[in-house]
């Protein structure tokens, strides 16, 4: 089951780092990909820190599990599910191709299995 718990983990950590890093730099994909769903630079920023914030906290919960970080990424996958909803939301308003869509549908899947799987 140990090793389940990695894969996840680890698939979780890069989705999240991949995603946040580039919109909390700007990148030119990532501003474009946020202009589309309507989404101001700021929030897109905000969003790219929460996801990269949540790749940490498993990350560091898996090198080195504690009943405090056990509280803390049981919150942080909640927040992943959500902004990732909310992502997921804007993306069927704005009526996005479904290829767009599979990215916010799996690190929702990922989410909620490190919150199964950890939690």
């Amino acid at each position: 089951m140990t090793i389940v718990i990695w894969i996840v983990g680890l698939a979780l950590v890069a989705f999240a780092l991949a995603s946040g890093i580039g919109k909390s730099l700007g990148r030119p994909s990532a501003v474009e990909w946020c202009s589309g769903l309507g989404m101001s630079s700021t929030m897109m920023k905000l969003f790219g820190a929460v996801e990269s914030t949540v790749a940490g906290m498993v990350l560091w919960h898996l090198t080195s599990a504690s009943l405090v970080s056990q509280q803390l990424l049981t919150w942080a996958c909640v927040v992943m599910l959500v902004i990732k909803a909310y992502e997921l939301s804007l993306q069927f308003k704005t009526n996005q191709p479904g290829a767009a869509k599979v990215g916010p549908l799996v690190m929702m899947v990922l989410a909620a299995a490190v919150y199964y799987l950890l939690g």
